[in-house]
């Protein structure tokens, strides 16, 4: 590789190459800027693997949520035919323990458990 010295009127910054072409001339295509483009990949590879854990990280945070969920749900479910099992046990037809409201229907050999609105169980002697 020869050096060359440029006049003091062309002024080249530090992170830029002069390339000539073969014939000696000054080719402005040929200009690389070699620092800036290497910084560019690892600031853009850093922004795709950010959006990557970015995206990973709410996936599992969402699984993690609709997960709780689901467990809150059959723990209600749960308490609610606990506490049923104990209002027939009783005799009663209406009971509320933690916040759980019970009310059995008792009709024909039937009986129907409602947590509020909700049937939660059915069942039928033969």
């Amino acid at each position: 590789m020869t050096s060359v010295t440029l006049p003091q009127t062309v002024s080249v910054a530090k992170n830029y190459q002069v390339v000539f072409d073969k014939s000696g001339g000054n080719s402005s295509e040929v200009v690389t800027i070699k620092k800036q483009k290497l910084k560019a990949y690892i600031l853009l590879e850093g922004l795709v693997s950010l959006a990557l854990l970015a995206t990973i990280t709410s996936l599992v945070l969402g699984e993690m949520d609709h997960s709780r969920q689901r467990m809150q749900e059959s723990l209600h479910q749960q308490e609610v035919l606990n506490v049923a099992t104990m209002a027939v046990q009783t005799g009663q037809n209406h009971l509320v323990i933690n916040g759980v409201d019970v009310e059995i229907v008792k009709h024909d050999g039937e009986i129907h458990v409602f947590d509020g609105q909700n049937e939660v169980l059915y069942v039928k002697k033969n």
